[in-house]
């Protein structure tokens, strides 16, 4: 959400002009490593949002990917196993 508060203050600020309903809108990043890369790249969210919150969201999401993709070399009951025992060992 403050994102998207975010941004609407840079496009009044910046008297940047809504785009009509037909125009074509930008696409969306395809996977969460391109969209946390754009993250990092746009000033006016860093600027908003702070540096060391996007640098901390960025490092937690990489290591979630990493994470998954690790889940990935092993079979899908293991996977399943592995993660219920790192969130509900102690339950």
């Amino acid at each position: 959400m403050a994102a998207t508060v975010a941004a609407g203050i840079d496009g009044i600020r910046n008297k940047i002009p809504l785009q009509n309903k037909t125009e074509d809108f930008c696409v969306l990043p395809p996977d969460l490593e391109t969209a946390l890369t754009c993250l990092q790249e746009d000033a006016v969210l860093v600027d908003a949002l702070g540096k060391d919150l996007v640098e901390l969201f960025v490092a937690t999401k990489t290591m979630e990917i990493h994470h998954l993709k690790s889940m990935e070399q092993t079979s899908g009951t293991d996977s399943f196993q592995n993660e219920y025992h790192l969130y509900f060992q102690n339950a």
